[in-house]
């Protein structure tokens, strides 16, 4: 008979640390998850991270700029199974900094004068890894504001 083995969805037992800056290392522990690396998608929230090895019970991922506060999740494209945690990464500052500043931030743009904002989302949409803003107006109007942030400035394309 054939050789097929089912092992199921991934599971998020844990991961550590719970928090951390961009560009820090995690580890996730749990099962199920494929031994290549590339068959692993790992998102924080709405923004995807970048896997750096992996084994049928742990993966090492980089916390990803624009991290969202949810749960990681972990999609094997091999079987097209999903896990979660049961808890959210919390993205902290850069050592040394524990506050937003003026500079943090970019000129100030308004959005939404014309119509009533009915729904805000966000989600990486152009693949840049990066969290952009969706808009939903009233009469079906959609706004979709790309998110051009680098470290030290955040920085939104102005709403279409």
């Amino acid at each position: 008979m054939g050789g097929f083995t089912f092992s199921g969805a991934p599971v998020i037992s844990s991961f550590s640390p719970h928090s951390g800056a961009v560009g820090t290392t995690v580890v996730i522990n749990g099962k199920n998850f494929n031994k290549t690396v590339v068959n692993n998608i790992v998102y924080f929230g709405a923004v995807r991270a970048p896997v750096t090895s992996a084994s049928t019970y742990s993966l090492t991922v980089i916390a990803p700029a624009g991290a969202t506060y949810k749960p990681i999740s972990v999609l094997d494209s091999a079987t097209g199974l999903i896990g979660y945690s049961g808890e959210p990464f919390n993205l902290s500052f850069p050592p040394g900094t524990d506050s937003f500043t003026a500079a943090s931030f970019a000129e100030k743009v308004e959005f939404g004068t014309n119509y009533t904002n009915v729904n805000i989302s966000s989600m990486d949409l152009d693949g840049d890894k990066l969290a952009d803003i969706i808009l939903k107006k009233y009469y079906g109007y959609i706004s979709i504001l790309r998110n051009k942030s680098t470290t030290g400035a955040v920085l939104f394309d102005e709403p279409n």
